[in-house]
């Protein structure tokens, strides 16, 4: 049995360890479901006894049918996908998805041809522009389908979707045309990953009230809004929170992290010891110096776009350099050799999954469960 320390969290065990090769994406099982527990906590914390009633999970972390089994296992109903997990969610046997990207041309036509080959499954889009309609409708003369819309409102991000002013042109449109069938609101602040809670609650509350001004204005038209999606992993809490509190009960309010599910340490100084590291990269080492050692590890194995990983299973170790195939470590006083396995957690856990083809699934006691377990959404 192999005992791996990090920071914080409890010990990694894993058995066999001998039969991963690696660099590996690993997953443990028994935090996966702590973490979901943990979840569930937290929305009932807002919504004493709603589990998961307020959760559209993304899944753009995990992109897995194995962890998706999990989460629909725990209770999740709704999920929130990009283009490269929708087949993925369909194959997984879920009956209500939000695909949250602008459509396009053609992939206006391969997401009618999947709605169309699904009439059990709610699919719905979203739409923030005039173009992004009337691709919609030119689809929907083509082949018949019924597009499920949500009005994509930019509430600060300034990505996609319409300011206030123009959704609520967009909002007569998607109403009066029968090829639509109104969803609701999307509202993502995915732009507030400020450190201070303070500072956080003011954003949210910033970006919040413009979602709950356009709200109120569809509704003073007489036009019912069915759900509003809001929210990533730093502020689905204060979102729900201030949704909650300002609009009327008919409204489904739900928020959409994804994170959470593997979490990573990007995250975790937002918000410390939320969830726990339950995806991690094994690694070994290749050469060992007197204070430094390095990974058979480059960043094309953990996505660096939020900067280089920063906690290991080597106390104190921190990243002297990287490339492409190589992480050199400086580690003081250390007893390593060659061929000596270390964790690492990722930095940014969402494209670092990405990077994998397949991962293996760690059970209690270190017990290898699944050796290859696909990430199935990958690069698509």
């Amino acid at each position: 049995m192999n005992l791996f320390h990090i920071d914080g969290q409890r010990a990694y065990e894993i058995d066999t360890i001998e039969s991963i090769d690696t660099p590996a994406l690993l997953v443990f099982e028994d935090r996966v479901k702590r973490n979901l527990e943990q979840m569930k906590t937290h929305l009932n914390r807002i919504d004493p006894g709603s589990d998961f009633k307020h959760l559209c999970a993304h899944i753009k972390t995990n992109k897995s049918p194995w962890t998706l089994r999990l989460m629909q296992q725990a209770g999740i109903e709704y999920f929130k996908t990009t283009l490269n997990e929708l087949e993925l969610a369909v194959d997984s046997g879920m009956k209500d998805i939000f695909l949250a990207y602008p459509l396009l041309s053609r992939p206006a036509k391969t997401v009618a041809g999947i709605i169309l080959d699904n009439p059990d499954v709610h699919i719905s889009v979203q739409a923030g522009s005039d173009r992004h309609l009337e691709i919609l409708e030119k689809e929907a003369e083509r082949s018949g389908v019924i597009w499920s819309v949500f009005l994509d409102v930019d509430v600060g991000m300034h990505r996609t979707g319409a300011d206030t002013g123009s959704a609520l042109k967009l909002m007569d449109r998607i109403h009066s045309k029968s090829c639509f069938q109104f969803e609701g609101i999307h509202a993502y602040d995915g732009h507030i990953h400020h450190k201070q809670l303070q500072e956080r609650k003011k954003q949210a509350e910033i970006s919040m009230n413009s979602a709950v001004s356009f709200a109120k204005n569809v509704l003073q038209k007489g036009i019912p809004i069915p759900r509003i999606v809001a929210a990533g992993s730093i502020t689905y809490l204060l979102d729900l929170d201030l949704l909650l509190k300002h609009l009327p009960a008919e409204i489904q309010i739900q928020v959409s992290p994804g994170t959470f599910i593997y979490w990573d340490t990007g995250y975790d100084e937002i918000l410390p010891g939320d969830f726990e590291f339950s995806a991690l990269v094994l690694s070994q080492l290749i050469e060992a110096g007197s204070d430094s050692v390095t990974l058979n590890l480059g960043h094309k194995r953990w996505g660096a776009d939020n900067g280089p990983v920063e906690l290991f299973s080597v106390k104190d170790a921190r990243v002297k350099s990287f490339s492409e195939e190589h992480t050199v470590l400086h580690a003081e006083n250390h007893n390593l050799k060659i061929g000596d396995y270390i964790c690492v957690v990722p930095r940014h856990v969402c494209p670092t999954v990405n990077l994998y083809e397949t991962f293996t699934v760690v059970g209690e006691g270190g017990k290898i469960l699944e050796n290859k377990s696909p990430v199935q959404g990958r690069n698509r």
